[in-house]
């Protein structure tokens, strides 16, 4: 494909569709977090996986070549490790990783149940919007965390908990996060209304 304009080669945005088939509706598990005192965990590993990410983009950055680090041997390991702890009844939710890292999951995660969070993620601030693959933000009610943890091993990391205020308070290594899930719920429903507006 060529720009009629000025001639120059057009490479489209490739598309990956899949489907997968479900057994048991009983192990449908959704991302959102369903009650405050619950357990937030993050799986698999954080590195500074920058390279065409949102943050890059939002900071009008020119992307690097390379890739944001990749591992089948962790992913197939951490995807097992999520179909285990779903079918053992020991998650109450599961989010993956993908555009805007840990920082946007958490917020997605808050906005249907109206909850908030409390925690000490061991990233920087910039770290949580690194997209490294292969990771899941998943809940665990507190009478589990025992069997759940038995289970992960060294594959998942505490984060903090969900409490039954709206505010998001992270302590990260260099520093502290504050806002509140509200607030972000709005803009996050707004923002194609936004991009669609008209600049005058």
């Amino acid at each position: 494909m060529y720009n009629e304009t000025d001639g120059k080669a057009i490479y489209p945005t490739p598309m990956i569709g899949m489907v997968g088939l479900i057994e048991d509706l009983n192990y449908i598990t959704t991302q959102d977090f369903k009650q405050a005192g619950d357990l937030v965990y993050l799986v698999g590993e954080t590195h500074d996986d920058f390279s065409g990410s949102e943050l890059q983009k939002l900071l009008g950055q020119t992307t690097p070549s390379g890739t944001i680090s990749f591992d089948l041997a962790t992913e197939h390991s951490n995807q097992q490790f999520i179909k285990q702890a779903i079918r053992n009844g020991l998650i109450q939710s599961a989010h993956d990783l993908s555009e805007g890292g840990l920082g946007v999951a958490l917020a997605e995660a808050l906005f249907t149940n109206h909850l908030g969070f409390t925690g000490t993620p061991p990233l920087t601030n910039r770290q949580l919007f690194a997209e490294t693959q292969s990771r899941f933000l998943v809940s665990v009610s507190a009478d589990q965390q025992t069997a759940f943890e038995a289970l992960a091993g060294d594959q998942v990391v505490l984060l903090g908990s969900t409490t039954d205020a709206t505010t998001i308070t992270l302590s990260t290594a260099d520093g502290e996060l504050r806002t509140d899930s509200n607030d972000l719920n709005e803009i996050y429903g707004g923002a194609l209304a936004c991009l669609l507006k008209s600049k005058d």
